[in-house]
């Protein structure tokens, strides 16, 4: 299948996600520990990765983290065309803020996530460019 991601009712290739989320999916999973069901996409952005993460069918759960409203909607419509919707838990904020690792905000962290992700999850960051 080819990955390629936009805001339409069909897939738009945008950038290189196409090729590289694949390939990142595939390596993760290959390097999967035992005993790791989930997987945490830090920056989510429209969506590639966490795409790439659940179509590889490794993972029990695909959680993805986007601070930017408009990419995190992106990520939903692109995942709902992929048919990989019900498999992925989008959250909108920040990674630091929601994981809890950033002391001065601590109001936003959402202590189940971490436990999860702590216990049975692999944490994958792909910060946008700029690391903004």
């Amino acid at each position: 299948m080819r990955l390629s991601l936009g805001m339409y009712n069909h897939p738009v290739m945008l950038q290189s996600s196409n090729k590289s989320s694949r390939k990142i999916a595939d390596h993760a999973a290959a390097a999967k520990p035992d005993g790791k069901l989930i997987m945490l996409d830090c920056f989510a952005g429209i969506g590639g990765n966490a795409i790439a993460f659940a179509l590889s069918g490794a993972y029990k759960r695909v959680y993805a983290i986007e601070k930017n409203l408009a990419a995190l909607e992106c990520a939903r419509h692109n995942a709902r065309i992929y048919g990989v919707h019900d498999q992925i838990t989008f959250f909108h904020g920040d990674c630091f803020e929601i994981l809890g690792l950033d002391e001065n905000k601590q109001s936003g962290k959402i202590e189940s996530l971490a436990q999860v992700v702590s216990k049975a999850g692999i944490i994958f960051g792909s910060p946008p460019w700029g690391g903004k």
